[in-house]
């Protein structure tokens, strides 16, 4: 059992049916192709649905979610070396691949949740600020989740040791460790701990928790059910 208390954001899904601003957030889309987002029956209660397909083969498209921040624009807010200088403040989702193929590069796609510089795919780690798990079913990992942290210097990515499973809901956690750095989790699994590349987050770097995902060269439909977005943040005042 899971147990974020004091959560600073806690976004259990009973959004609005329209989904223009789903449980109190803004979406953001990307790219050429279709996509949707609708309420689904989860376990519990009301799930996100993420869909997306792209126009063609040669065409990428995304969809994703970040909190709102008040004027109907993408808004992270959160303050990155805060986080991550505050061991315990911990990123949780729970997330569910629903439709499409995994385990082929040629209908690859972009899953990532996590703590973002911006909510839009194209554009997710914009200020060079951002640690989340990430699958893609190409690259050095292919197929896996990995835990990864970027700053100005450039990019950490860990290998978890475990992918996506068609049909079976996943817990993802990101979680500020001493070091400072951060721990990433896939159910019980734990991530080899990151503390490099995270030294460059300056005291005005903002950050938000997001979800993004992408189909990418192929126009097989992917769908991915979203349970949950919680924030736990620690702080001594």
């Amino acid at each position: 059992m899971d147990s974020f208390e004091a959560s600073l954001i806690d976004t259990t899904l009973n959004g609005n049916t329209g989904m223009s601003i789903p449980f109190g957030w803004i979406r953001g889309d990307t790219g050429n192709g279709s996509s949707a987002m609708d309420l689904v029956k989860g376990d519990f209660n009301m799930a996100l649905e993420m869909s997306v397909t792209p126009s063609t083969g040669a065409d990428v498209k995304g969809k994703s979610i970040v909190q709102n921040d008040g004027s109907g624009s993408i808004g992270p807010s959160l303050l990155a070396a805060a986080l991550r200088d505050s061991a315990g403040s911990c990123f949780g989702t729970r997330i569910k691949w629903a439709a499409g193929t995994l385990a082929d590069a040629s209908k690859d796609y972009d899953l990532r949740a996590g703590f973002a510089s911006n909510g839009a795919p194209a554009t997710w780690c914009s200020g060079n600020v951002c640690v989340y798990l990430h699958s893609q079913a190409s690259g050095t990992f292919a197929g896996n989740w990995t835990c990864t942290t970027t700053d100005g210097s450039g990019t950490t990515e860990q290998d978890c040791g475990v992918a996506p499973v068609s049909g079976t809901w996943q817990k993802l956690k990101v979680c500020s460790i001493a070091g400072p750095g951060f721990r990433c989790s896939v159910d019980s699994t734990n991530c080899p701990d990151i503390t490099t590349h995270v030294s460059g987050w300056t005291s005005t770097d903002l950050v938000g928790p997001s979800v993004m995902f992408e189909a990418i060269h192929s126009t097989e439909n992917k769908k991915v059910y979203i349970d949950y977005v919680k924030v736990h943040q620690v702080t001594s005042r």
